[in-house]
């Protein structure tokens, strides 16, 4: 698909994608007022080891550190730090819900373990991050030294204390109702491309040219002013519709070189598309020309071109059919040029369609 065929599809499925974008908008605004509103406190922990100063003692701590800092990490949301939280700021729950809202890391290049709690409330996350930190110091602490004779080797201070988060988790506002637009906006150029595979219908002069290797004769122009004036005769000598018919006009023309058949069928495949319109004027254009043009109205369903012309119709086609009168004294001259029509006359059971007529 080329680039102008983007833009006309972009052009045709307008509605479809400002829809599909508000739609998108609307839903990222409701999703961002229906999550629930975290705040996430952190307090970072110092861990060193107990040495006189000696270095290489101090890079055998150093290495000692690194083995069990991940096992301190680990310890962070189990139940023997948690529960003395839960004691201490007397919290009504359990160290299995409260875990979840517990997190801790840390960086391998340093010797720092960061606390993390959520919560519902920034100072309520600012106090459970801080208690989860000293509980940890101090489980930590008895575990290094289960008799309490001596001073732990290990050493964990609190190098950063919690604060109350300013701002929520997450997200803002604005940016879940911008991704909610770019989803909208990508699901509206899913849909219209579906629609553009699926669709059949014939839109466009290019449309019919896809489909056959026959010329297109003409395109007759889209007209606001088809009601007040049908006809082209009513029209002036420049005006694009009637500048269509005598293109098709002239057309046919060349497409009937060889071709010593006379007669024009004008033809669709559903009714109200115009086939009454398109032979009059067809016809007038011929006759403008200076032929000697027939128009025969044998379309017996909904037959329009008397009413079209304001020609009597009770005698017609139908009539000839029957053998009550021959077809030359029912044909009714109209206009200035040698144009004549025969009316469908009283509709029988069976339709038929329309068709042009050139002598």
């Amino acid at each position: 698909m080329k680039l102008k065929e983007y833009l006309h599809l972009l052009r045709r499925n307008a509605v479809l994608l400002v829809v599909a974008a508000l739609l998108g908008g609307l839903g990222g605004f409701g999703a961002s007022a229906l999550l629930p509103t975290a705040y996430t406190a952190r307090t970072e922990l110092f861990v060193s080891v107990a040495t006189s100063g000696d270095p290489y003692e101090l890079q055998m701590g150093s290495s000692f550190i690194q083995e069990r800092i991940q096992t301190y990490v680990d310890m962070a949301d189990t139940a023997p730090v948690l529960q003395p939280v839960i004691d201490r700021l007397d919290l009504s729950t359990t160290p299995e819900d409260l875990a979840p809202h517990v997190a801790a890391y840390s960086d391998p290049r340093t010797v720092l373990i960061s606390v993390e709690a959520t919560e519902g409330n920034p100072a309520d996350a600012a106090r459970v991050s801080g208690a989860v930190a000293d509980s940890l110091v101090e489980v930590i602490g008895t575990m290094e030294n289960p008799t309490g004779d001596e001073d732990s080797q290990i050493r964990m201070t609190v190098s950063n204390p919690p604060a109350p988060p300013v701002r929520p988790d997450g997200l803002s506002p604005w940016m879940y109702i911008a991704i909610g637009v770019t989803v909208g906006l990508a699901l509206g150029l899913g849909l219209a491309l579906l629609r553009s595979a699926l669709d059949n219908k014939l839109r466009t002069r290019a449309d019919i040219e896809r489909l056959t290797s026959a010329s297109v004769l003409a395109a007759v122009p889209e007209d606001p002013n088809i009601g007040d004036h049908p006809l082209i005769d009513d029209l002036p000598i420049d005006d694009p519709r009637g500048e269509a018919f005598r293109r098709l006009r002239t057309n046919l023309r060349f497409a009937q070189v060889d071709d010593t058949n006379s007669a024009i069928l004008v033809t669709s495949a559903q009714a109200q598309e115009g086939k009454s319109s398109t032979s009059i004027n067809l016809a007038i254009a011929l006759a403008q020309a200076g032929n000697r043009v027939a128009v025969v109205d044998v379309d017996l369903r909904q037959p329009t071109i008397a009413k079209k012309l304001g020609l009597e119709n009770s005698a017609g086609l139908t009539t000839a059919l029957l053998g009550a009168v021959d077809v030359a004294e029912l044909l009714q001259p109209w206009g200035q040029d040698e144009l004549y029509i025969l009316t469908a006359g009283v509709m029988p059971r069976t339709p038929q369609n329309s068709s042009t007529h050139v002598p």
